[in-house]
């Protein structure tokens, strides 16, 4: 969470021929990531961010890219389709707030981006299983079937 998204999307930005699939929470890219980010391989992207989220504020700040401009990167450094899907997340807590998850497809080798964006989380980490339930989606669920569906394929225009 936090710092270990950012680190993920460096890590992804330098090794991305050995890294399939990443999920971030509440993280981002700094400036500098951002700018010097050259990604040899497509590959999975995942963020669970917050709309309440000051700490790394979803539409950035001078050290945090906007989440948004994050996305339409890794959207057009996989070749995804411009446009995402759009749907609804379901208010699972009873507080009147959802989210909604964007997903951009028919990316190259098969990889996807998706934001899952929840419009009462702040920066902290979303759980909603059988014994608590903080946020309308589980992230650690989440992420286990958004990450296990890919494996590492180096080959850039074929699918796995």
């Amino acid at each position: 969470m936090s710092n270990g998204g950012f680190m993920s999307y460096e890590l992804v930005c330098q090794l991305s021929n050995r890294i399939a699939a990443i999920g971030s929470v509440t993280g981002s890219m700094t400036p500098q990531t951002f700018e010097a980010c050259t990604p040899q391989n497509p590959v999975s992207i995942l963020q669970i961010h917050g709309l309440r989220d000051f700490v790394v504020p979803y539409l950035g700040n001078t050290i945090m890219t906007p989440i948004p401009e994050v996305m339409d990167y890794w959207a057009r450094e996989n070749g995804c389709d411009p446009d995402p899907t759009s749907n609804s997340i379901a208010d699972n807590t009873g507080d009147d707030f959802g989210g909604t998850r964007r997903r951009y497809d028919q990316c190259d080798n098969g990889v996807s981006v998706e934001l899952v964006l929840l419009n009462a989380m702040a920066h902290e980490w979303p759980i909603a299983n059988d014994i608590y339930i903080s946020h309308d989606i589980d992230a650690a669920s989440y992420i286990w079937e958004f990450l296990s569906q890919y494996r590492l394929n180096t080959r850039r225009g074929e699918p796995d």
